[in-house]
């Protein structure tokens, strides 16, 4: 999800607990430059689009591992393709 300063936050750990049940494999994806043309109060974009990037990274397998650990190479693998001031500080999903 979007937040108000363009920072990234904290993963919520709904969604890595049950790939980790399925064994379904997660894919992060980054979506980058987006605070300009969609900032968090918009409903629709509120101007053309500049630069988005969109990164797509590999797959994290889930089998045998814990929920924390893949929400934390997830948010990892995300941050990675942002710029250091936009990366935010890691913690435990919420």
């Amino acid at each position: 999800s979007r937040s108000a300063d363009g920072v990234l936050g904290n993963f919520k750990a709904g969604p890595f607990k049950m790939a980790c049940a399925a064994g379904a494999p997660v894919v992060p994806v980054t979506i980058a430059n987006t605070a300009l043309s969609m900032p968090t109060t918009a409903l629709l974009p509120i101007r053309r689009a500049g630069s988005i990037v969109v990164t797509v990274h590999p797959p994290i397998d889930t089998k045998g591992r814990d929920a924390a650990e893949v929400c934390a190479e997830a948010r990892a693998a995300v941050a990675s393709a942002l710029p250091p001031e936009l990366r935010g500080k890691a913690a435990g999903g919420d």
